[in-house]
């Protein structure tokens, strides 16, 4: 079961990274197995197309933000994201989630 504890990013080397790089229903970011069972506390989105796009995130108190993504560009998220909405108004290339671990984190099998 994902908790709402989320420890303090306290060093600049993540304890874990995972890539998205298509998906066709929501991403749990608390859910991946060998992953920590919080949100992670930064996320990139990274547009590799010619056009802008828009990704639709939704945070660990559930409210959704609709964050644009220029061509070409990323963005980063800092922050406890705990799904990105696969009813995006585009597919994202690539979705980059950082997590930040401690003692007391739990590891979803």
């Amino acid at each position: 079961m994902a908790r709402q504890y989320q420890p303090c990013i306290d060093s600049q080397v993540p304890s874990h990274i995972a890539k998205f790089t298509t998906f066709t229903a929501d991403i749990d970011l608390r859910a991946q197995s060998g992953y920590p069972n919080h949100c992670p506390q930064r996320l990139i989105l990274q547009n590799t197309t010619a056009g802008a796009l828009n990704a639709s995130v939704v945070d660990i108190a559930g409210h959704t933000t609709v964050v644009a993504i220029p061509a070409n560009q990323s963005v980063t998220l800092d922050g406890a994201i705990a799904t990105v909405a696969a009813a995006t108004d585009d597919t994202v290339p690539a979705i980059y989630a950082f997590w930040w671990t401690d003692s007391a984190t739990i590891i979803n099998p």
